[in-house]
């Protein structure tokens, strides 16, 4: 406890921490002041906030019994180690020695299956299985080498997943950024104790093997989990976020579809914000599936990944619902109904109609020649779907100006932006 006061009181974000905590406990000066007996006036509190002076330790920790000061563990553009976060991933997936590995349809019947990293059993029964269920977890040793590999290289900086269009040039420029952005994030995040963590738990579905097998029913368990039954989600972005995911909206001087990977073992997703509304979408959905298997996607095929994420966008039921019975016409209305209540291209979700058996050959024909005639795959009708952007990093730092925590400046530089755009794009605060 001693030598934590003292790390306090010495850290060159303790102003920030301590009016961050101030406000957040809705307390004005003279409130805090009230708190603490009144053993240092308002003024004194005022002055620790500005950094013209230090409290000694045994008035820090008279405010700490009020306050909670939260230590940042690194402030932007300083040098810190993966050491100094929580080591998230190695605590909730590789130091407890039994995890539950999941068959998607167990769910219902919680069979428990665990995975020892510590000694040389393989695999351990915590409930009975049937034989019927272990062909699902034939490859386990496989499996577990995968973890300890893939954990052990989530402690580099920053990992991208594999098989991109992208050359190494434009591969670093995308690590450059997206460092930076992720270390100042993570900075806000934790010095306003509003850290949202990823669930890597999922990691422990075999959301693997029904991608690699029955993406569409890995959508159908997803959208489950996460409690979206079969409503449209008008905000994709907005709910990866909710779910730990950090997601930039980037427009970059060379092409590039979406990209995900993790930073410190922090996941994220970059898209183009150059694309359209749809195809966005698309790209943040098919992302979320690589994260979802842990990157390990190698044997997962592109249509696989596709299937996924059109069929998360748009459930299966929904779109057999528009489209039966089978074989019947379709009017073009009925398809920018779907487009636009779902958020998703037309091209996109009439091929996967195909796939899954929802319209025949012949239909699917007609529609591309339609395609073709109508001049489509350059411009599809209904084309009025409201962009979707990432907000929760600027709503952070909207509110650390709002409540004085952050300088105009500061919160300029936090953006990478100059002063004038920031404060352009925060607008009047009253």
């Amino acid at each position: 406890m001693e030598s934590n006061i003292k790390n306090i009181i010495s850290d060159p974000k303790f102003p920030e921490m301590l009016r961050a905590a101030r406000i957040k406990a809705g307390l004005s000066l003279a409130d805090l002041s009230k708190m603490i007996d009144y053993i240092v006036s308002r003024q004194a509190i005022a002055k620790y906030e500005k950094g013209i002076m230090r409290p000694s330790e045994e008035v820090l920790k008279k405010i700490m019994q009020v306050i909670d000061i939260k230590m940042t563990p690194f402030e932007p553009g300083s040098a810190y180690t993966h050491d100094s976060l929580d080591d998230s991933i190695e605590k909730e997936v590789l130091v407890n020695a039994c995890r539950p590995i999941i068959h998607l349809s167990e769910l219902k019947s919680n069979a428990r299956y665990c995975i020892s990293f510590d000694n040389s059993e393989d695999i351990k029964e915590s409930e009975e299985i049937s034989n019927k269920n272990l062909h699902f977890y034939s490859s386990l040793e496989k499996r577990k080498k995968w973890f300890k590999k893939s954990f052990k290289e989530a402690k580099k900086d920053i990992v991208l997943r594999n098989e991109t269009n992208l050359n190494h040039k434009q591969l670093l420029a995308i690590e450059l950024i997206i460092s930076e952005k992720m270390q100042n994030y993570i900075y806000l995040e934790n010095l306003l104790n509003r850290e949202l963590k990823f669930n890597w738990q999922y990691l422990m579905l075999d959301l693997y093997n029904e991608l690699k097998f029955n993406p569409v029913y890995a959508s159908e368990i997803l959208r489950k989990l996460w409690k979206l039954g079969y409503e449209p989600i008008y905000n994709l972005l907005g709910l990866l976020e909710e779910k730990g995911i950090k997601v930039f909206s980037l427009e970059l001087p060379f092409d590039f579809n979406s990209i995900s990977g993790r930073y410190k073992g922090y996941p994220f997703i970059v898209v183009n914000s150059r694309l359209s509304a749809e195809k966005v979408r698309f790209n943040a959905a098919k992302e979320l599936a690589f994260i979802l298997v842990g990157f390990n996607n190698q044997e997962i095929n592109e249509v696989n990944l596709d299937k996924f994420a059109i069929s998360f966008l748009l459930p299966k039921k929904v779109l057999k619902d528009y489209l039966i019975p089978v074989g019947r016409k379709i009017a073009v209305g009925e398809l920018n109904e779907i487009k636009m209540r779902y958020g998703i291209s037309i091209i996109d979700f009439m091929k996967y109609a195909l796939d899954i058996n929802l319209i025949t050959e012949r239909r699917y024909r007609s529609f591309r020649e339609l395609v073709l005639e109508k001049t489509w795959q350059l411009n599809e009708p209904a084309d009025n779907i409201a962009k979707e952007y990432p907000f929760r990093f600027d709503r952070l730092l909207n509110y650390s100006v709002a409540t004085g925590i952050f300088s105009m400046e500061k919160a300029a530089s936090i953006a990478n932006t100059s002063l004038d755009e920031f404060k352009t794009k925060i607008g009047v605060i009253f």
